[in-house]
């Protein structure tokens, strides 16, 4: 028989700020928090006879705890030059980290396997199993656009980003991105 129960509880939200400078150039600073907490537990009753499957019953509970943080500042500016020209810029950075942490544990050889006996330091096994594990990674990034459009009907965009990674070695830590676009409505013509 076997007994196996996991709870997760999780809580994530965002919280910003927005503040007006002058017309058309605004800054936004925003978090987030993704934390999520869980427990997983695991009885597995003795069965069978002459030490074969499943004996001599086991109970195994392993705990974790993984923490995302997002923090993303903005700053844009929006303008106009005559009656038909629009440029929008945008320059902002963007920090990420996560961690995860957990801890493990087992016993053995429960003589009485009722529910009220199923925790771990009851069993008769001497030998106890106890891990601990971490993990962590961090994103650091640095942007800007600039958007150009003329009568809404030509459209041109660049983009620069600057991405730094924790999960990479020191000499590849960093990456510099480009990309950009033209278009045409022509359902503007």
């Amino acid at each position: 028989k076997y007994d196996n129960v996991e709870t997760l509880n999780r809580a994530m939200g965002n919280l910003f700020l927005e503040y007006d400078f002058i017309k058309g150039l605004r800054f936004k600073s925003e978090f987030g928090l993704d934390a999520s907490f869980g427990k997983h537990k695991e009885f597995t009753e003795t069965w069978g006879t002459n030490d074969r499957i499943g004996y001599p019953g086991s109970a195994n509970v392993n705990d974790w705890q993984g923490t995302l943080f997002n923090w993303v500042n903005t700053l844009n500016y929006n303008f106009s030059i005559g009656d038909h020209s629009n440029i929008t810029i945008l320059l902002g950075n963007e920090a990420i980290k996560n961690i995860i942490t957990d801890h493990g544990s087992s016993d053995s050889r429960y003589e009485d396997q009722s529910d009220i006996f199923r925790y771990l330091g009851i069993g008769l096994n001497e030998v106890k199993g106890v891990s601990e594990g971490y993990s962590a990674w961090a994103l650091l990034s640095m942007f800007s656009r600039v958007e150009y459009n003329l009568k809404q009907k030509y459209l041109i965009s660049a983009n620069v980003r600057r991405d730094g990674s924790s999960r990479f070695s020191e000499d590849l830590k960093y990456g510099t991105f480009y990309s950009g676009s033209v278009g045409w409505r022509i359902d503007r013509e």
